[in-house]
């Protein structure tokens, strides 16, 4: 029995491209997840349950003797929010499968659209499971057909789990054991008959409920009639999450399209278990034999970390009741819980296992995390509720400073960090934990403050000041010029170099002079890659390039390190890194970014989550806070007065034209307009809801460019507001672009930094032995020569080529020095 062919949404941000067969899929929904490969073969889960593993389809005809794996017939794959399609190909047919998990069921459905010249016989095979996430267990587990349903139950010995799959006018290839599941895949055949040009839909639903098999069974039923309106709902859920939350549209598609994606990563991971209610995951991934679905359980401190990005493109809700998911987990004592399996109802997970409560930063980052969401959002009441929590979570993490120096310690809070390897051992307090701590006396000073308590508000101020200088003091290697990653239990430095110095530079925390010293380094072929930013310097003796916290890169500490960059006004390296993340894309798991990469090639580690949230955090923050240098000051944030958006873009000189909308303050919304062109820069302001609001526009400039009236200004918009700067043109480089590859390694061009000397520009850079960089230069001068490379003049623009000599795919630094007339 087939269906009626109906016509697919169209989706401006679907991602196409061949199919590889290597290449991960992840489809989630609120209550299911896929996670598979681009040649259709996946494992299916509803929340908390493996249903199957090994899904995949097979054809027969009058050619084929025996039953054929679709799998290496996979030709194209299209991924939009809401399905990803793959396209078989065929001398004598065309099958298109598309798989998506209705956002809010649990259920999950594949449609097949086939174009066949002959009669086709198609089989789907599977082995079926009914397991639970890890760590928790259960036996008694089998199937059998239902011939009536044309499905396979999938249940256990008590008959409260059940699972349906099937399809209309399937046939059973499969005789299942009475009482255990098969050594072989279930299979289920059925015929597609010849239509020359017409296509014939055929549904596969997969659904479970967990207390009644007569519910199963009914939402089975339902699916089969309603697919077409589930898929639609779907859509129109991540439409939303297109249209309603911050969008850019900036010269780069690349970059706008990765942010869109970001934002859909994101927003997959606040999922709805039947035992413990909603909240966010960590992230989507096979699970192999570990029963583990990537990150498909809840984190604290991913949550956390997370919501700035969230908070950021400005989805308050989803934020608001993340938090409260975890407030409800939080331990007497005020620790917030680190990790917590969707399989928790089944087993006594904060009693017989050790990861609940395991890392020391999560707790300092939910008052910061929370801080950061009241500066945006202005939601007050959420402050009220959360007050008692807030105040016991402050009071944990104070009591975790021995000695006094406004530092949490690793030895009485727990993991920071790093979770294993040398980096883990003998730390007291590292830099992240110390840093995070700090910042969290600053949230709940401000906190305390505008709920009254004025003592409390005091005495963590107090906290803050003696932190940050504690901060700086301690961790500064001057000997080195180096800030250390850690001090160990013994009170001596660890002098490692890791991106983890990143992070407090994100605050503003650390001695300016030093700062930027650091950031050299972290811009560096030391930390950055092509790709992204080592954890671990690989001039480290403990660098290994596949250890999880010793050298392999990580995207959500390079969000960190480019929202230093930026912060710092090094924009020529942060939008190099920029553009480089966005790669990620479009290369692994279409439409997400990978947890972790090899530090030396460019290619996940084999372990690596396919659809890593904090991974998409990185890019979207580095979007958000760096590139678009956007800070909301909801009235709350100001303690009196109106809402205030600061908007400090660091725009290339050449980008003419950007377009921000949907900027949430409070409960304002704006669009920004920002023009360049020779005559100035324009900032165009709508405002589409909400209370007025202070526009402070402070645009980061090229060296050498001159502004007639202060960069940094103030406006009261009423419905819609117009600003002018005049800007004379600096002085600038363009870095020359080159794709990235799976596979190979580092060897774009580095800027470290720059620097405008009267008549001088002088920058430091890298670049791979035996290679040569052709930069753009520009100017309003002349230039009148170039140390340290070759100046190449064309018609339009000053091209100079950098040649290095040194040893064959090592980089080496060089300063060069372009004088100009004045």
């Amino acid at each position: 029995m087939a269906f009626a062919h109906f016509a697919f949404a169209q989706n401006s941000i679907a991602i196409r491209g061949s199919a590889n067969p290597r290449a991960p899929i992840s489809i989630a929904g609120k209550k299911s997840m896929i996670a598979g490969t681009e040649n259709g073969i996946f494992e299916a889960w509803i929340f908390p349950y493996q249903i199957c593993h090994g899904f995949q389809l097979f054809y027969q005809n009058k050619e084929a003797v025996i039953p054929i794996p679709l799998a290496g017939l996979a030709q194209n794959i299209e991924v939009r929010p809401e399905a990803t399609t793959i396209t078989f190909s065929h001398p004598l047919f065309t099958i298109s499968e598309t798989i998506f998990a209705p956002v809010d069921l649990p259920a999950l459905v594949a449609l097949l659209e086939v174009d066949s010249h002959q009669d086709l016989t198609l089989i789907a095979s599977f082995f079926p499971d009914m397991e639970p996430m890890w760590p928790a267990g259960l036996g008694g587990q089998y199937a059998f057909w239902d011939d009536k349903n044309k499905a396979y139950v999938i249940s256990e010995s008590r008959r409260l789990r059940n699972a349906f799959i099937g399809t209309p006018n399937a046939r059973p290839l499969s005789a299942p054991l009475a009482h255990e599941l098969n050594q072989s895949p279930n299979q289920f055949a059925f015929d597609c008959k010849r239509h020359d040009g017409r296509t014939q839909t055929f549904p596969i639903v997969i659904t479970a409920d967990f207390a009644k098999r007569d519910s199963a069974r009914a939402l089975y039923e339902k699916l089969l009639a309603g697919y077409a309106e589930q898929l639609e709902k779907t859509r129109r859920c991540y439409q939303r999450v297109r249209e309603e939350f911050l969008s850019i549209e900036t010269p780069e598609e690349k970059i706008n399209l990765a942010f869109e994606w970001a934002k859909v990563a994101l927003s997959k991971g606040f999922i709805n278990n039947p035992d413990l209610g909603a909240g966010m995951v960590a992230g989507f991934g096979p699970s192999g034999a570990s029963q583990r679905p990537g990150f498909g359980w809840f984190f604290g401190g991913d949550c956390f970390i997370n919501s700035f990005a969230m908070v950021g493109y400005g989805d308050f809700t989803t934020v608001r009741e993340s938090f409260r998911f975890l407030q409800k987990r939080q331990r007497d004592d005020g620790k917030m819980m680190h990790e917590l399996t969707q399989a928790a109802a089944l087993i006594e997970w904060f009693k017989d296992f050790p990861y609940g409560y395991i890392h020391g930063d999560t707790t300092p980052y939910y008052l910061v995390a929370f801080w950061n969401y009241l500066l945006a959002s202005g939601d007050v009441d959420f402050l009220r509720e959360s007050w008692p929590s807030l105040k016991k979570a402050y009071t944990w993490s104070r009591s975790t400073d021995t000695d006094g120096d406004g530092l949490m310690e690793n030895t009485k809070a727990g993991l920071g960090a790093s979770e294993l390897g040398s980096l883990r051992e003998a730390s007291g307090v590292d830099i992240f934990l110390g840093s995070v701590g700090v910042q969290a006396w600053k949230a709940m000073s401000e906190m305390a403050n505008w709920m009254g308590e004025k003592k409390t508000a005091e005495e963590a101020a107090r906290w803050h000041q003696t932190g940050l200088a504690a901060l700086e003091k301690k961790f500064w290697n001057n000997e080195k010029q180096i800030y250390n990653f850690s001090i160990t239990q013994q009170g001596h430095a660890n002098p490692e170099v890791t991106a983890w110095d990143a992070f407090p530079m994100t605050l503003r925390q650390l001695d300016e002079a030093h700062t930027q010293i650091m950031l050299e380094r972290l811009a560096s072929s030391e930390i950055s890659t092509d790709w992204g930013s080592r954890m671990l310097s690989n001039k480290s003796g403990a660098y290994e390039p596949l250890a999880y916290n010793n050298g392999a890169v990580w995207p959500f500490l390079t969000g960190y390190n480019l929202w230093a960059l930026f912060n710092y006004g090094r924009s020529t390296a942060g939008l190099q890194m920029l553009r480089n993340m966005a790669e990620w894309t479009f290369v692994d798991a279409r439409g997400y970014m990978p947890e972790v990469v090899s530090g030396e090639y460019f290619r996940p580690l084999d372990t690596s989550v396919p659809h890593q949230l904090f991974s998409s955090f990185g890019y979207a923050v580095g979007v958000i806070r760096g590139l678009l240098g956007l800070e909301m000051r909801s009235a709350v944030g100001q303690l009196a007065g109106s809402p205030v958006l600061r908007f400090t873009p660091h725009f290339p000189p050449n980008w003419e034209d950007v377009r921000i909308r949907n900027i949430r303050v409070g409960k304002s919304v704006f669009d920004l307009h920002y023009e360049r062109n020779l005559g100035g820069i324009t900032l165009k302001v709508t405002r589409a809801e909400g209370p007025m609001c202070t526009i402070e526009f402070a645009p980061q400039l090229e060296a050498g460019a001159d502004v007639e009236q202060t960069a940094s200004l103030s406006l009261k918009t009423e419905k819609n507001a117009k600003l002018q700067l005049s800007v004379f043109e600096g002085t600038w480089i363009e870095l020359p672009r080159e794709p990235l590859q799976i596979g190979q390694r580092s060897q774009q061009l580095r800027l470290l930094s720059e620097r405008l000397e009267e008549d001088r520009f002088v920058f430091v850079c890298e670049g791979v032995g035996g290679r040569s960089y052709d930069m753009i230069f520009h100017s309003p001068n002349e230039v009148t020569s170039v140390s340290g490379g070759e100046l190449l003049s064309s018609e339009n623009a000053d091209i100079i080529r950098l040649q290095f000599t040194g040893v064959a795919g090592e980089y080496e630094r060089r300063e060069v020095a372009v004088k100009v007339e004045k």
